[in-house]
């Protein structure tokens, strides 16, 4: 950057590709493992909570479609989609 400025690259860090693929399963309480984002083979409800979230929040999701949203927790209660993969 000019001037040495940095930037700023938020929760998702560098942009680049993703550099690991892996599922993910919805748990009453179990935290996920890190992510930057996810995406799910079949459609439907998402219960999840995002790292800086004090609160669980449902989402609708649409098959393949890549989300750019970090999983904390991702709960079995409330969630319809399937095929739920996570990256790094």
């Amino acid at each position: 950057m000019p001037g040495g400025a940095k930037q700023n690259m938020g929760t998702l860090g560098a942009i680049g590709p993703t550099e690991d693929a892996f599922a993910l399963t919805p748990h009453a309480a179990n935290a996920m493992p890190a992510n930057k984002g996810f995406m799910v083979s079949v459609g439907g409800t998402m219960a999840i909570r995002t790292p800086k979230s004090a609160a669980d929040v449902s989402i609708t999701v649409l098959a393949g479609v890549v989300y750019p949203i970090a999983l904390q927790y991702l709960r079995i209660a409330g969630t319809s989609a399937t095929g739920i993969v996570g990256f790094n």
